[in-house]
């Protein structure tokens, strides 16, 4: 009878939990696929606050819970390769010829992002390289045309500075696209703040031991108090979720104000100077947020990501680059959209085909103004 009353009392608490999480937060809890972690991709960095494991292969395939397409996608049909730079995709060569058309795509999750969906894979810059390879203007100019991958998920300004100057600078690239927002905001919000987000960043290294002895804790996918629980406590146990918690000092004060947003442009203006001194040119994209939701917590970080998206524009009118307004042009649909910030493929098309646009028009435009140039001298 008292192994009954106990049962009894954890389905009932459970019940209330699920449905208090619901009117809460706004959506239904989910819980996070555990991984081995020896399936683990993410690793420590002497520079970076996490970085991929060079020269591997994700293999561990799931379906994907984003909050507006629950189980619909995948991770991948192709198991996912991390070359030879820590960033997915082909291996990334140093040397580009002069008729190689080579662009550089830099952001977080929302240009790293690969999912899959009837037996096929989607990635908003591998995309693009096919979109700009239909173009038989481009293919009359280039023997090539190449778009490497730079997005990480979870890296903030200081790590996307650091990789472009320690790798991306490597690959010679003639164009980089730029589109960063969103992850940045939590550091802005907290207590303390330092512009190089020591109050609120650890490294990798100095929590990955305890993410490793959470992922070998069980997982009761049904049993959703339990999993919260365990979560907030300990982790969890999936490993790439678990490395974005650990290595946030502290909690978002979301009565702060975002006073500290000027730091993030600060540093990301460093890019922009780069760019110019090296005569890459700069593609410049706000950053999409789709709050589907009437919650006070995203209700903030839209805020935060329009005073962002400001900043961006204004970097990008200083320093003349090519801007792209997609935080208004992009549909805010549940088509476009997997959650608050990732995109369905549909969504993917829409900024390949768009930047493919953007990319051979300026090539038109610069060899127009170069005739022009010349013709005067002759």
């Amino acid at each position: 009878m008292i192994v009954f009353n106990i049962i009894v009392a954890l389905i009932v608490i459970e019940i209330l939990f699920r449905i208090c999480y619901r009117v809460i937060c706004g959506y239904w809890y989910v819980v996070g696929k555990r991984e081995r972690w020896k399936d683990n991709y993410v690793v420590a960095h002497p520079f970076l606050s996490l970085s991929y494991k060079k020269n591997s292969v994700i293999k561990t395939n799931k379906k994907l819970n984003y909050i507006l397409s629950r189980g619909k996608y995948s991770s991948f049909v192709n198991p996912l390769r991390i070359n030879n730079f820590g960033h997915f995709g082909n291996d990334f060569e140093e040397r580009k010829d002069s008729d190689t058309l080579r662009i550089a795509c830099l952001g977080n999750s929302t240009t790293a992002n690969n999912i899959a969906f009837e037996n096929k894979d989607y990635c908003y810059p591998d995309m693009l390289q096919k979109e700009l390879q239909s173009k038989v203007s481009l293919l009359k100019k280039y023997d090539k045309v190449e778009v490497y991958n730079f997005g990480i998920g979870g890296w903030v300004c200081q790590d996307i500075l650091i990789d472009f100057v320690l790798n991306v600078l490597r690959t010679n690239p003639d164009y980089v696209i730029f589109c960063h927002g969103y992850v940045d905001l939590p550091f802005h919000l907290m207590d303390s703040f330092s512009c190089d987000y020591f109050h609120g960043r650890r490294n990798l290294g100095e929590v990955i031991r305890d993410i490793q002895l959470t992922s070998y804790l069980p997982s009761v996918s049904f049993w959703k108090l339990y999993e919260f629980l365990k979560t907030k406590l300990v982790g969890s146990g999936n490993v790439r979720k678990d490395v974005v918690e650990k290595i946030r000092k502290q909690k978002i004060n979301y009565n702060n104000n975002f006073d500290t947003l000027k730091y993030e442009a600060d540093i990301l203006k460093n890019i922009f100077i780069i760019c110019k001194y090296f005569g890459i040119r700069m593609i410049v994209s706000t950053y999409s947020f789709y709050n589907f939701g009437n919650i006070s917590a995203f209700n903030k970080i839209e805020q935060g990501v329009e005073i962002e998206n400001e900043n961006i524009k204004k970097l990008s009118e200083e320093f003349d680059t090519i801007f792209v307004d997609h935080a208004k042009i992009i549909p805010k649909n549940d088509n476009y959209f997997l959650d608050w910030v990732h995109f369905t493929p549909k969504g993917m098309q829409f900024l390949a085909k768009n930047y493919s646009k953007l990319i051979v028009e300026d090539i038109n435009k610069m060899e127009q103004k170069y005739e022009n140039s010349t013709s005067g001298i002759r």
